[in-house]
């Protein structure tokens, strides 16, 4: 009976880190496959990049994704604009690094997750382009 109790009590106290620790918000972001990157006019390289963000809260959020590097730029093709409580969006759009940024093939970026204007998340991301 001890032995019992004391199972059910680690799986509950497991069960409630888990629905304590999660978080409101979640991002996933990659790179368009078979997309190569695109020279685009003021020195700048483009990649195409598609993602998903769910809001698993109680509100509706107004949200926004930029670079930590204020050099990078996004131009959105489709904006995630509000997420409705529960549900998610799904955003297309560019990221325009400068030519002399890129050192290697392929470059670490970090994205925000911006609610409400707080961080909620940081994503990284590959960025592809020629090598300077």
């Amino acid at each position: 009976m001890k032995g019992y109790s004391a199972v059910i009590i680690i799986m509950m106290s497991v069960l409630c880190y888990f629905i304590f620790s999660r978080s409101d918000m979640d991002m996933t972001v990659m790179r368009s496959a078979g997309m190569l990157y695109q020279e685009q006019p003021g020195g700048y390289i483009s990649n195409i990049y598609n993602a998903e963000v769910i809001n698993k809260s109680n509100h509706n959020k107004v949200i926004t994704i930029k670079a930590e590097d204020p050099s990078i730029k996004i131009k959105y093709i489709q904006a995630p604009g509000i997420i409705n409580k529960g549900s998610g969006v799904k955003t297309m759009f560019f990221i325009m690094m400068p030519t002399s940024k890129i050192l290697q093939p392929k470059t670490t970026i970090r994205l925000q997750l911006i609610s409400d204007r707080q961080l909620v998340q940081t994503v990284s991301t590959n960025f592809v382009g020629p090598i300077n």
